[in-house]
C-alpha cells in the first residue's frame, strides 16, 4: 500500500549543512526510522517498510518519521580517528537539539518517540533510546549492532565508550537516567539465519538490561530469519502491533500508540 510522505529539508547549525527527513502520518505515536548503515532517509520508503506500517499510520495510531544518516562521517569513515566520535555526536545534537523540537512545534508533538532501525538503524535506536530517555521511551531494534568494535576495529577514545552499549552500559549508575529507562521498554529481535552476525552482542546487552532491571524484550527468531529485509518486514509490524495494544513494563506505566487503552504484558516466544 503506497502512503504519501511529507519531505522535509532543514538547516542543521550542528552539522553546517542540510538535514533530511520524511514524514508519513499526520498523528499519532511518533515512531522515528534510522535507516542502514550509511543509508538515507528514503530508503524505508523504497524498501517497503512504509508500507508495511500504512494500516497504523492511516489510522492515526503512529506518525512515522524518517531520518537521514551521517554513518560516513562517523563510525564509517577512514581513517578512524578522534572525528568519528565528534561527528556522531554532532549528528546526536542534530536529532535531540533540532529535528525533535521541530517535530514537537510543526507536528504538535508532544510525546516521548519510539525508535527503531534494522542492522547498524537498530545501533542508532538503542543508542538514542539508552542515551536521551527524556526524548525516547521505548525502541524495537531488528538485527542490530550494539558494539562499536565491528565497524571501527581496536580504535578506541572516550566516544567509542560513551557510544558502545557493551561497554557504557554496565556501569551507568545515574539514578535519574535509570529511572528514566524503568519507564521504558525495550526490544531487540534477530533471527538466527544467515548473516545474523552480532546475535551473541544482543544476548549479551539483554543481560545487562536485566541486570538493571530495564524493561525489555529479548526476542529471538528461528532460522526462517536471515539478516535481511524479508525478516525486518515480518517483525516490525509484529511488535508495532504489540505495542498497539499496550505494553505494561511490569511498573505501572503502560507504552502505547493510538487510543487504544488495553494493559497487556508483550510475552513473545518465537
Amino acid at each position: 500500500m503506497k502512503i504519501h510522505g511529507d519531505y522535509h529539508k532543514l538547516m542543521s547549525k550542528h552539522l553546517n549543512e542540510h538535514f533530511e527527513i520524511k514524514i508519513f502520518g499526520t498523528s499519532g505515536k511518533p515512531l522515528m526510522v534510522f535507516p542502514t548503515s550509511c543509508g538515507r532517509f528514503y530508503d524505508c520508503e523504497e524498501r517497503g517498510v512504509i508500507s508495511t506500517l500504512a494500516p497504523l499510520i492511516e489510522s492515526k495510531d503512529i506518525v512515522v518519521i524518517c531520518v537521514d544518516s551521517r554513518d560516513r562521517q562517523s563510525w564509517f569513515k577512514e581513517p578512524k580517528d578522534s572525528w568519528m566520535g565528534i561527528n556522531h555526536q554532532k549528528y546526536e545534537k542534530c536529532i535531540t537539539e533540532e529535528i525533535i523540537p521541530w517535530l514537537h512545534k510543526f507536528m504538535g508533538i508532544n510525546e516521548k518517540f519510539i525508535t527503531t532501525g534494522n542492522s547498524w538503524g537498530g545501533y542508532h535506536a538503542l543508542n538514542f533510546a539508552l542515551k536521551f530517555p527524556k526524548l525516547f521511551d521505548s525502541a524495537i531494534s531488528l538485527s542490530g549492532a550494539y558494539s562499536l568494535k565491528m565497524v571501527i576495529g581496536e580504535y578506541y577514545d572516550d566516544s567509542v565508550y560513551f557510544n558502545d552499549m557493551l561497554k557504557y552500559m554496565p556501569n551507568l549508575s545515574d539514578k535519574d537516567i535509570l529511572q528514566e529507562l524503568k519507564n521504558s521498554y525495550l526490544v531487540i529481535c534477530h533471527g538466527k539465519g544467515s548473516w545474523e552476525l552480532c546475535n551473541h552482542d544482543a544476548w549479551e546487552l539483554a543481560q545487562i538490561l536485566g541486570l538493571k532491571q530495564i524493561p525489555h524484550c529479548y526476542s529471538v527468531w528461528d532460522e526462517r530469519y536471515p539478516h535481511d529485509w524479508n525478516s525486518w518486514f515480518e517483525q516490525l509490524p509484529f511488535f508495532m502491533d504489540k505495542f498497539k495494544n499496550g505494553v505494561d513494563t511490569a511498573i505501572g506505566k503502560k507504552i502505547i500508540i493510538g487510543p487504544k487503552r488495553i494493559k497487556q504484558m508483550l510475552k513473545i516466544t518465537m
